[in-house]
């Protein structure tokens, strides 16, 4: 079908059309049709940004990063200068595939564009810092930003920081945030507390949850709940992460049963286990997780028998379970 649009839109004289050219490409893209996309912008005359940023973007969110970054340097290198969307996108992918060297090649590359003014270019810029392992960088980008007033980019920090365990670092950016009259957004909230549930200060992620409604008049999201259930959960607070759980505002998504499994596991209770994994296993009948983490909770336990009916069960389901895996860039 899309090399049928591809033909009519040649027929019809729209090749040279931005908007119809970044459509056609993402639409080739989306459908895994990888060769066809390349093979449409290298015959194409002229593509604009926009096309261009299309083709990237829809790289990234398909997964295929060193494509996109391999399109990023060409166009470097052919004399293109790249706008503020195109290098949001590259960073992103730099972030999830943790390419270390190329964030650190691009970042002074934003800077003399002038897009470290830029909120979305900044942000992208601290994410991939931090989530390459160098947190020291992603503080640095946030202090070379024009932007640090900026919600987004105040964000992405607190996450950087929570990740890596600085919660006294995280509330820091969150006291600037109040100084300067910033309104904390829902993500900011999911930041902080997320900081506070890896370093067990449950007390005060419960006050931060509280002061939603109490100061700044904001009625917690989904996943503000989902991370006051995945605090109590870790730390062992399991009967109250069950109480959430049931009067929580929302239908509970799988993560928010999940969770709670997982801080069974770790916690040995297996009661609690087995409502968290019936729960999770109507939502998701074929969830691995459930199975795995109900298993790992029986036989941690010590009731092997019980594990083993569960393992048999994946079996005669066909349930598996997803490898783990991981990089390094070389």
């Amino acid at each position: 079908m899309v090399g049928q649009i591809h033909g009519a839109i040649i027929k019809t004289g729209f090749s040279s059309c931005g908007y119809i050219c970044s459509s056609l490409i993402k639409s080739y893209v989306n459908f895994g049709q990888l060769d066809n996309s390349f093979e449409f912008s290298n015959g194409a005359e002229r593509l604009d940004m926009a096309s261009w940023g299309a083709m990237m973007s829809a790289l990234v969110h398909q997964g295929h990063n060193h494509e996109a970054v391999t399109i990023f340097h060409s166009l470097v290198e052919a004399g293109e200068k790249p706008d503020e969307y195109i290098l949001g996108t590259i960073l992103n992918s730099c972030a999830a595939i943790g390419a270390y060297q190329r964030t650190k090649s691009i970042h002074p590359f934003v800077i003399k564009l002038g897009f470290n003014a830029e909120g979305y270019v900044a942000s992208a810029v601290i994410d991939a810092y931090a989530k390459c392992g160098d947190i020291k960088g992603a503080r640095v980008a946030f202090d070379q930003s024009f932007n640090s007033n900026d919600v987004i980019v105040c964000n992405t920090l607190i996450m950087a920081y929570a990740h890596h365990g600085l919660v006294s670092e995280a509330m820091e950016i969150f006291d600037k945030m109040k100084l300067a009259n910033l309104q904390p957004s829902q993500a900011t909230f999911v930041s902080v507390m997320s900081a506070c549930s890896h370093k067990g200060l449950v007390d005060k992620g419960c006050l931060l949850f509280k002061s939603m409604d109490s100061q700044y008049g904001m009625q917690p999201s989904p996943d503000c709940y989902g991370c006051l259930v995945d605090m109590l959960s870790r730390n062992g607070y399991l009967e109250d992460a069950k109480h959430v759980i049931e009067i929580m505002p929302f239908q509970p998504s799988p993560t928010v049963y999940r969770s709670l499994l997982s801080g069974c596991r770790t916690h040995g209770n297996k009661e609690l286990g087995e409502w968290a994994s019936e729960k999770l296993l109507l939502l998701l009948p074929k969830n691995d997780a459930a199975h795995v983490l109900l298993s790992k909770v029986y036989s941690e336990g010590g009731c092997w028998e019980s594990a083993a009916i569960v393992r048999r069960g994946m079996t005669e389901k066909q349930v598996l379970k997803d490898p783990g895996y991981s990089w390094i860039e070389t």
